[in-house]
């Protein structure tokens, strides 16, 4: 599978329009450029946990960039017992 490591953060994207498109430039790039590690993804057939962290970040940087964006998700469900009752999956969220 092709990749495309952003040039400013080292995070994989599609491709280069999307290390500098609004969704990835505007959000975590900052974040991540900023950070002295830097991320090192090579097996795409495997499911890595770190992309999890993206929605939280992004999430997060709404409360600063959208706060009324941010309200609504603050509103939004967690689902939190029903991924309970599945071990497997839940060992994952918690």
């Amino acid at each position: 599978m092709a990749f495309y490591r952003c040039p400013e953060c080292a995070w994989p994207v599609c491709e280069e329009m999307c290390a500098y498109g609004g969704e990835h430039a505007d959000n975590e790039c900052h974040v991540f450029s900023a950070m002295k590690a830097k991320v090192e993804i090579s097996d795409f057939n495997v499911i890595d946990k770190r992309y999890w962290s993206l929605a939280v970040l992004r999430t997060l940087l709404l409360k600063e960039k959208d706060p009324e964006k941010f309200r609504l998700v603050q509103r939004m469900m967690d689902h939190n017992e029903d991924h309970a009752k599945d071990e497997d999956t839940w060992n994952l969220y918690k």
